[in-house]
C-alpha cells in the first residue's frame, strides 16, 4: 500500500471513530501527550478531524455531559498499515466505534 493510500485509509477509520462517538454521545478531547489536551470536550467534528494526524500517536479521550474526567479513551497510532490505526481502546466505547471497526476490517 502507498503511503498516500494508507494515509487516507487512516483517515477514513479515525474520522468513522470520531463520528461514531459523537453520536453516542460522547465529547471528545484530542491528546498528543497525555495531560496536554489539543482540543477539549468538543462536539464539532471538524475542529476535531482539524487537530489530529498532527503527530505518530494521539489519543481521543471521551466524556460525557457535566464529567470533567474521561469515561474511555482511544489510541490512535499512524504509519503502520493503515486499517490498524485504532491500536487500543477502552472496551466501554465498542459500540460507539462499531462503524470505525467495520472500515477498517474492509483494508484490512
Amino acid at each position: 500500500m502507498s503511503v498516500t493510500m494508507r494515509r487516507m485509509v487512516e483517515r477514513e477509520v479515525v474520522t468513522a471513530a470520531v463520528k461514531g462517538l459523537l453520536a453516542a454521545g460522547y465529547r471528545v478531547s484530542v491528546d498528543y501527550e497525555r495531560g496536554s489536551d489539543t482540543v477539549v470536550t468538543s462536539l464539532k467534528e471538524p475542529e476535531i478531524i482539524a487537530a489530529l494526524f498532527a503527530c505518530d500517536e494521539e489519543w481521543l479521550l471521551v466524556t460525557r455531559d457535566g464529567e470533567v474526567k474521561p469515561c474511555g479513551w482511544v489510541y490512535l497510532v499512524y504509519g503502520n498499515d493503515g486499517w490498524d490505526v485504532i491500536s487500543d481502546y477502552t472496551t466501554n466505547l465498542e459500540t460507539a466505534l462499531s462503524n470505525a471497526f467495520n472500515v477498517s476490517k474492509e483494508y484490512e
